[in-house]
Order: structure tokens, then C-alpha cells, then sequence
């Protein structure tokens, strides 16, 4: 098998090696399609790239920032979590998967957490996050802040947006005390949306979340979002399981594609 690889972060060049391990090929792709049988890109920024390759029968997976304690920066890259997704961001795998991986990340599932007679906590991103699909961000928030009544906003700790507090009550503490306090958590596609899920508060979100599926004003059962994340765990590895995550992408997802 023959793997085109776009992109060379930390994570795909320990992909490119346990490729090769794994006794397949590896080609490096530039800005155009390579003749392949599966492309892994490390970003969704170029887009014509992914629809090039699906076009052509290929199938594309997304290497970047994963879900449950994930590499949020350089310090981390090595023990971090990084998504690999199908077609685009957060493209979990479709189908049952095993318990094993996300009991070894001892992140436990709230049964119900919040409070349920509390306030609609809505989240910002970041600006320029690729989640938010070119998308108006501050209009989307701006419509969440009318649609909801007892709104609390909090804003990304990284350069998040701001608003004036005539317009909304912002929230300064951590993302664990503003959990505490909320009845509901409302997002566009934040990765905070996995942890208010894993803290046993409701998430309503765009379709586009990885989790939409989940999404609603009552939380939903623990069997539900344990099998939910049981699939998390297998869409996200570390560098030094990436051996492991090229087995389970040949033999696993790959034939069910």
C-alpha cells in the first residue's frame, strides 16, 4: 500500500516511519496529488488538495490537534493526543469501537454534572481557528447572546473575542467553575464542547462538531457517551503510538471505508 503524505509536523513524520515499518510505502506530497492509495495531510488548508484526492477514489485523512488531552503546543507534542479524522477535521470512526484506549487515558464521565438551575455558558474559539470554517464568528456568538436567556460568556484563554459587559456577562475563571455553574454549554466546534460532555453537562453545537451527535438541551445517557468516546480514543494517538495507529487505519477503518 502506498501512503502520499502532505505536511510534515512532528506527528507525521513518526507516521511516515511506522508507514514504512509496517512494510507500505511512503510519498511525499507537495501542493498537488501524488499517485497514491491513501493521503494523510497534516491541515485542512488547502482544501482542493482533499477534493482532488477524493475525486479521484482516494481516501484523505486529517493529522492535527486531537480531542481528550491533546498536544495543545511544542512542550506537548510528544505526549499529546493528534486526531487522525476522515475527509476532514474531527472525522471520527463511524463505527463501534473498543474501551481499551480511552480507559488508558483515565478521564472519567460525569454522570451529571452543572447546575441545573444555572446559566447557558457559551464558548468562544479562537480567531483564525480552521474549525470555524471561515465562518463569522462574532455574529454567531452575537446570535447565541439573544438566543439564550442567563447567558455567560467565556471567551478562548488564547486571544479570544471580547465583548463590552453591557452586552454579555463575561466569565473569568477557570473552564471547570464555569462548567460548575452552567446548565447548558453552547459552542460552534470548540474542543471544550469533549470536556463539558466528560463533565456531564448538555452541549448544543453546530453540525459540524465531532460531537453533534450528542448535541441537545438534556444530557444525553452514559452508555450513549461512553461508546462516544470509545470512538475518540481510536480517531486520536500519541507519536509513540502511531504504529498502533496505522495498524488500526489499515486494518480496522480503511476496509470500512
Amino acid at each position: 500500500m502506498i501512503f502520499a503524505i502532505h505536511g510534515r509536523n512532528i506527528f507525521g513524520l513518526h507516521l511516515g516511519l511506522a508507514v514504512k515499518q509496517s512494510g507500505h510505502k511512503v510519498v511525499t506530497g507537495m501542493d498537488a496529488t501524488v499517485p497514491c492509495d491513501i493521503a494523510l495531510l497534516g491541515s485542512i488548508r488547502e482544501p482542493e488538495l482533499i477534493e482532488a484526492y477524493k475525486a479521484a477514489g482516494v481516501p484523505v485523512f486529517i493529522y492535527e490537534q486531537g480531542y481528550v488531552k491533546r498536544t495543545n503546543g511544542p512542550s506537548e507534542h510528544q505526549i499529546g493526543h493528534w486526531q487522525l479524522s476522515k475527509d476532514w477535521l474531527n472525522g471520527l470512526p463511524d463505527f463501534e469501537c473498543k474501551a481499551d484506549r480511552f480507559d488508558s487515558l483515565d478521564t472519567p464521565i460525569g454522570q451529571k454534572g452543572g447546575d441545573a438551575k444555572g446559566y447557558v455558558l457559551v464558548l468562544g474559539q479562537k480567531p483564525g481557528d480552521s474549525a470555524l470554517n471561515g465562518t463569522d464568528h462574532v455574529q454567531w456568538l452575537r446570535d447565541r447572546f439573544d438566543e439564550y436567556d442567563n447567558v455567560v460568556y467565556r471567551p478562548h484563554p488564547k486571544r479570544g473575542y471580547e465583548f463590552d459587559a453591557s452586552e454579555v456577562t463575561q466569565q473569568e475563571g477557570t473552564l471547570q467553575e464555569a462548567f460548575a455553574g452552567a446548565k447548558l454549554v453552547v459552542c460552534y466546534n470548540s474542543t471544550a464542547g469533549f470536556a463539558a460532555l466528560l463533565a456531564g453537562v448538555p452541549v448544543v453545537c453546530d453540525p459540524c462538531a465531532p460531537y453533534a451527535e450528542l448535541s441537545g438541551t438534556r444530557l444525553p445517557a452514559m452508555k450513549k457517551r461512553r461508546a462516544f468516546f470509545n470512538r475518540v480514543a481510536y480517531g486520536q494517538w500519541r507519536v509513540d503510538q502511531t504504529k498502533a495507529a496505522v495498524e488500526f487505519l489499515t486494518k480496522e477503518w480503511l476496509p470500512r471505508c
